[in-house]
């Protein structure tokens, strides 16, 4: 190599292989501002690793993969960007002859330089990316998926951000342990980023376009002293998210397409780790319904887990609502309400102030909190939620039809119903439209039919909208149809075990969840037809297990 290559200068169809019969390290940008192009690179090392290095403001654009690797002998080797250079793939993958040797490498430590990764990035045993610089690293930007087989060290990250902004869906998956990202960017186009493992995020979780969606084994950690930014509708954590250390806090998660965000604040001591996830549905259904005498009513819409997962810290709790909840009409009378699992209760954790108006808004507890389960909007009187005073609602199988009733005693500015519909009890969407009666002082009755329901599970709402378009939403009813394929789950405890007899393919996902809504147990089901679950190390108490698949959820309860 010299000047890229002294035999033949790449085009872009050109196949470029650097190998041990080189004689000496290849350069892109001998001459300032080079622009290099080629269809692909087989950078081997069986022997002398020759490196090849893109310049200060040059430019190498393959158009195909890159692959790096020593598949004999000693020493590092691979590719470095410098000041200002541009280097493009579609996929790049970084390996040495054994694990934690680091001997193949992709370096970019500053942060002037692009390195675009189109599709997939895999670091494999004895490779190694890095992007860490002093202040500020380099920039990765990936199109596809990020799988490291190697080990933390194999990817190098104080300082660096990683850009998720490929088109189609992306994952982030590692061998077994928690991948340590720097600065954590999603801005996607279209679809969203799935962890398949925990990560750390040690500088910033910026959510600018695209959801990221977790789960209680694959949860982001965020440390002390880390933010997340830009969070919206558009952009948030669909799942749960920790957060280490004592900072105030604001958890960017939400649910479907609902960005429902809430906080901590004032957390005492430093080693402590809070984890948050929000859920769309009713938590009386979920819990309970008994209130403490000073509650009129809890939300029926919606609520948040925010618990320890580590540490015995205490802290403030804030929570937030907009025209997706229940309602709120009157900021003086709402409060935070906290399910009590020992005491079967929903506890009111009073108003310590809020912020906002009644369409969108937050509000935090009257004092710090010691103990932490469910937590949900409440009120003191009959103001909140729900700007319609709606009597029941209720839906029901009926032949081959859903049938949906509901009544309401009063009405005020009440423009139309939205009788919306979800496979999951998260993402809803509306199959009818009924007029509302503007203003009404008088019980009226509503109904409509769902000419083509679902089969096995399905969940179902009303949306009430407003004159001035603001629209809140009412409890969730579940229905269960049997269909060809599909019946609602059965559970039977035999003591040590628990038959789960369901309708679902292998392959559909289970969760066990508490009373308290913690999750105990989740996994895969392992066959067609009737499987059984150890309960063995399952404490005493009331459970319920959930399945589901890409078109339907399933809930059956059970007492151990």
């Amino acid at each position: 190599c010299q000047n890229w290559d002294d035999a033949e200068v790449p085009i872009a169809a050109s196949n470029v292989v650097i190998n041990s019969t080189a004689i000496r390290n290849c350069v892109v940008g001998l001459v300032t501002g080079s622009a290099a192009v080629c269809a692909s690179i087989s950078h081997i090392a069986s022997s002398v690793g020759w490196n090849l290095t893109v310049q200060q403001t040059s430019t190498l654009t393959v158009g195909g993969p890159v692959n790096v690797q020593r598949i004999l002998g000693a020493g590092t080797f691979g590719i470095t960007l410098l000041g200002g250079s541009t280097f493009a793939c579609t996929n790049l993958s970084l390996q040495g002859t054994g694990s934690g040797l680091y001997e193949g490498y992709m370096r970019n430590e500053v942060t002037t330089n692009t390195l675009t990764v189109s599709g997939n990035l895999t670091i494999q045993p004895g490779g190694l990316l890095d992007l860490q610089g002093a202040g500020t690293g380099g920039q990765l930007r990936l199109g596809g998926n990020w799988l490291n087989n190697h080990d933390n060290p194999g990817f190098m990250e104080s300082f660096s951000t990683v850009l998720f902004n490929g088109a189609g869906a992306q994952t982030v998956g590692t061998s077994g342990f928690p991948e340590i990202f720097g600065t954590m960017r999603i801005n996607k186009p279209t679809n969203d980023v799935t962890l398949n493992t925990p990560i750390v995020v040690s500088s910033n979780l910026d959510l600018l376009l695209g959801r990221l969606f977790t789960d209680a084994m694959n949860c982001p950690i965020l440390l002390d002293g880390v933010g997340a930014s830009n969070a919206s509708d558009a952009s948030f954590v669909h799942g749960p998210i920790d957060k280490e250390g004592n900072d105030n806090f604001v958890f960017p998660v939400g649910k479907g397409t609902q960005y429902r965000y809430a906080a901590i604040a004032s957390v005492t001591g430093t080693n402590g780790r809070f984890r948050c996830e929000y859920f769309p549905i009713d938590p009386e259904a979920t819990f309970g319904t008994p209130l403490e005498p000073t509650l009129d009513h809890i939300s029926n819409c919606e609520y948040w887990m925010i618990d320890r997962t580590a540490g015995l810290e205490n802290a403030w709790v804030m929570l937030s609502w907009d025209n997706n909840s229940c309602g709120v009409t009157n900021l003086a009378d709402l409060r935070i309400a906290r399910w009590d699992a020992t005491g079967t209760i929903w506890r009111d954790r009073g108003n310590g102030g809020t912020v906002g108006i009644p369409l969108m808004g937050d509000i935090i507890t009257s004092t710090v909190q010691t103990l932490f389960s469910p937590w949900t909007l409440a009120s003191v009187n009959g103001n909140n939620p729900l700007p319609i005073e709606l009597l029941e609602f209720n839906a029901r199988p009926d032949g081959e039809v859903v049938r949906v009733d509901w009544v309401t005693a009063t009405e005020i500015d009440n423009l139309w119903f939205d009788v919306e519909r979800s496979a999951d009890g998260s993402v809803f969407s509306s199959i009818d439209r009924v007029p509302g009666a503007i203003n009404s002082q008088s019980t009226l009755n509503y109904n409509t039919v769902d000419e083509a329901p679902l089969s096995g599970t399905s969940y179902y709402r009303l949306r009430q909208t407003d004159l001035d378009g603001t629209s809140t939403t009412s409890n969730v009813v579940t229905v269960v149809r049997s269909g060809s394929s599909d019946r609602p789950i059965a559970l039977v405890n035999t003591g040590d075990a628990l038959l789960v007899y369901h309708g679902m393919a292998a392959g559909a996902r289970f969760a066990m969840i508490d009373a308290a809504g913690r999750l105990v147990l989740e996994g895969s089901v392992p066959m067609d037809g009737p499987f059984s679950l150890d309960l063995s190390g399952i404490n005493a108490g009331a459970y319920a297990l959930r399945m589901w698949d890409n078109s339907v959820m399933e809930v059956g309860r059970f007492v151990r």
